[in-house]
C-alpha cells in the first residue's frame, strides 16, 4: 500500500507539475501547481506531514488562498506530464520565464500550457485522520 506522500507525488501524472512553496502558509506543507491541458485548467495540491493538525488549521489555510493573486514560489522543479497519459506533443523553451507549449494529436496549433485557466480546485493530502463530518466541513470551507 502506498503512503499519503506517495499519492501526493504520483497523482495527476497526466498534468504538468510545478513544485511550489506557499510563503504565507502558517503550517508546513509541500505544494504543487498542476496544469491539466486536456481539461484546460490548473489547480493546487498540498501535502501536510504533521499528523496533529486540527481542522481549524486547514480551514485557515484554505481561507488564506486568494485564487489568481496568492503568491507562490518555485521549489525545485517541474515535472512534465507522463507520455503514457498525455495525448499530444510538448515543446519546452529554456527561457526566463520558462514556456511550455502543447499540441494535441490532430490539432494543428500549439497552445501555452502555463496560460490555461486557473480553477478553484485544491487537493489536500494530509497525515491527519478526520471524521467524515470534519471532512465534510472542510469541503465547504
Amino acid at each position: 500500500m502506498s503512503t499519503i506522500r506517495q499519492y501526493f507525488d504520483t497523482d495527476f501524472d497526466h498534468a504538468l507539475r510545478v513544485n511550489i512553496g506557499y510563503p504565507a502558509a502558517t503550517i508546513p506543507c509541500v505544494g504543487a501547481l498542476l496544469y491539466d491541458a486536456a481539461a484546460s485548467s490548473s489547480f493546487l495540491a498540498f501535502y501536510f506531514e504533521d499528523s496533529t493538525l486540527k481542522p481549524e488549521q486547514f480551514e485557515a489555510f484554505v481561507a488564506s488562498i486568494t485564487y489568481g493573486t496568492t503568491q507562490v514560489t518555485l521549489q525545485g522543479g517541474v515535472r512534465l506530464p507522463s507520455l503514457r497519459w498525455f495525448h499530444g506533443a510538448l515543446r519546452v523553451h529554456n527561457t526566463d520565464p520558462f514556456k511550455i507549449e502543447y499540441q494535441f494529436f490532430g490539432d494543428p496549433s500549439w497552445h501555452d500550457l502555463l496560460a490555461v485557466t486557473p480553477s478553484r480546485r485544491m487537493f489536500i493530502y494530509a497525515e491527519t485522520s478526520f471524521s467524515s463530518a470534519q471532512v465534510s466541513a472542510l469541503q465547504t470551507a
